[in-house]
C-alpha cells in the first residue's frame, strides 16, 4: 500500500489525541528510508511491552494520604501522563482538616529524568489531591547514591511560603499546640500531621486540627493528659 508506517499503543494506555509519548511509531521497511529505521522501530517497540507499567494502575492513594502513610515528606512519586520522569516529594503544607484531602495543602517535589537528572526545583505538585493523576514509586535505584536535598532545607519553607501566598493558603500563624513526643513515636506524630520546630525543639499540632489533637491525647501526646 506505500504506507510510511503505523502507530500503535498498548491496549491497556490510554487513549489521548495528539502527540503523546504512549504511542509508538513503527517505520513500514518497505517505506522510502523505512530500512535504517526498521531496526530502530522494533527495539523500541520491545522496550515499551517489556517496561513495567504496573505503576500507572495503582491508585489506592491521593498525594496527601501517600504523605501520611510515609510518615513525611521524602517519598518518590510518577505523574500518569510523564513519560521519562519521577519526583521526590521534598515537602508538604499545613494539614488542616482530616483525611483524605487534608485541607489540600501545598505540595513541593524536585522532579528528575528516570536517570537521575535534576529537571526542577522545589517544583508545585499540582492536583494532589486526585487519585487519577499520581502514583508511588519505589526509590530509584540511583537514589541511594545521588546527592539528594535535605529534607530540612530551609529553602523549602521560602518556597512553600511563596506557593501558599499564590493559592492564597498564606494566613497568620495558628496557635500552636505543643507535644511531648518520645523520640522513637516521631513517625506517629508525622502521621497525625504534627511538626517539628527545629528552633524550640519540640512537635507542634496546629490549634484548629482538633482531630489530631484529639488522638495526640488519647496516645498521651499533650504534656497536661
Amino acid at each position: 500500500m506505500g504506507l510510511e508506517g503505523i502507530v500503535s499503543k498498548r491496549t491497556d494506555a490510554p487513549y489521548r489525541s495528539g502527540p503523546s509519548k504512549l504511542w509508538l511509531k513503527s517505520k513500514n521497511p518497505a517505506s522510502e528510508d523505512g530500512p535504517a529505521r526498521a531496526g530502530r522501530g522494533v527495539a523500541q517497540a520491545l522496550a515499551v511491552t517489556m517496561s513495567d507499567d504496573s505503576w500507572q494502575r495503582s491508585h489506592d492513594q491521593n498525594v496527601f494520604q501517600m504523605y501520611v502513610a510515609h510518615g513525611g515528606p521524602g517519598f518518590w512519586v510518577r505523574r500518569t501522563t510523564w513519560g521519562f520522569s519521577c519526583a521526590r516529594v521534598v515537602r508538604v503544607g499545613e494539614m488542616t482538616k482530616s483525611g483524605p484531602y487534608f485541607g489540600n495543602p501545598s505540595v513541593l517535589m524536585d522532579v528528575y529524568s528516570l536517570q537521575g537528572e535534576l529537571k526542577d526545583e522545589a517544583a508545585p505538585l499540582p492536583v494532589a489531591g486526585t487519585y487519577k493523576t499520581w502514583r508511588k514509586i519505589d526509590p530509584p535505584d540511583w537514589a541511594t547514591s545521588a546527592d539528594l536535598r535535605p529534607l530540612d532545607d530551609p529553602k523549602l519553607d521560602a518556597a512553600l511560603s511563596k506557593l501558599d501566598r499564590k493559592r492564597g493558603k498564606a494566613k497568620p500563624p495558628a496557635e500552636r499546640v505543643r507535644l511531648r513526643v518520645p523520640y522513637e513515636q516521631k513517625d506517629v506524630a508525622k502521621r497525625l500531621g504534627a511538626r517539628w520546630d527545629r528552633t524550640e525543639r519540640v512537635w507542634w499540632l496546629s490549634a484548629e486540627n482538633e482531630t489530631a489533637i484529639t488522638e495526640a491525647k488519647a496516645l498521651g501526646f499533650l504534656p497536661e493528659s
